[in-house]
């Protein structure tokens, strides 16, 4: 009974002590190793950074028909680069004329006048009472917008407030039938000036 007590006190001893190697110490543990990751190096970065341009300076550089190498190592020659300054130079004409020539006035300094003297007179002689509005009676005021451009011709002609289809059609066709007119100025240059005219249907 003895014996088997002290086997069981040795058992539980052993138990509590650390494994041991074949010298009779304890195997230390393999600590963990850390992968370190190399900086980078400041003046790489710098580097990088200068050979990037701006469009001002590649447009610069490009005017001085050379070879200009950017970032990524794309590379321009002579012919691209008078590309690029006839597209800047297209693009400046386009921002700073464009939108003023298509600019129409609604009053101006000189308003457009009529080179056949009264444009009611003229539309009155001019306009054909239709054959359709004469058995309903049918008669009134079509107003009619249109714009003189700077050479004198008219265009953009549309009825603002219409009276009956036949009318309003007939309104539009006589008045698309009109000769030039003197164009409208500002600043002494010709300009495009919106113009409106009445024409008037009386029953036969």
């Amino acid at each position: 009974m003895k014996r088997i007590i002290y086997l069981f006190i040795a058992a539980v001893v052993l138990s509590l002590v650390p494994v041991t190697n074949v010298m009779g110490q304890v195997k230390p543990r393999k600590p963990k190793t850390t992968k370190r990751v190399k900086p980078t190096k400041r003046h790489e970065v710098v580097k990088e950074d200068t050979d990037l341009l701006t469009e001002e300076e590649m447009i610069e550089r490009m005017g001085t028909k050379t070879r200009v190498e950017v970032s990524g190592g794309d590379r321009f020659s002579e012919r691209d680069a008078e590309d690029a300054r006839r597209l800047t130079t297209d693009r400046i004409e386009l921002s700073g004329s464009s939108k003023e020539d298509n600019k129409i006035f609604d009053v101006v300094e000189q308003q457009p006048t009529f080179s056949e003297g009264n444009p009611a007179a003229w539309l009155s002689k001019h306009t054909v009472y239709p054959t359709e509005a004469v058995g309903s009676g049918i008669d009134g005021r079509v107003t009619v917008g249109f714009v003189v451009e700077k050479n004198g011709t008219i265009s953009n002609v549309r009825v603002l407030r219409g009276v009956d289809p036949s009318l309003d059609k007939e309104a539009v066709r006589v008045v698309k039938s009109m000769p030039k007119w003197n164009p409208g100025m500002q600043n002494g240059e010709p300009v495009r000036v919106n113009y409106t005219v009445p024409v008037i249907f009386k029953k036969p």
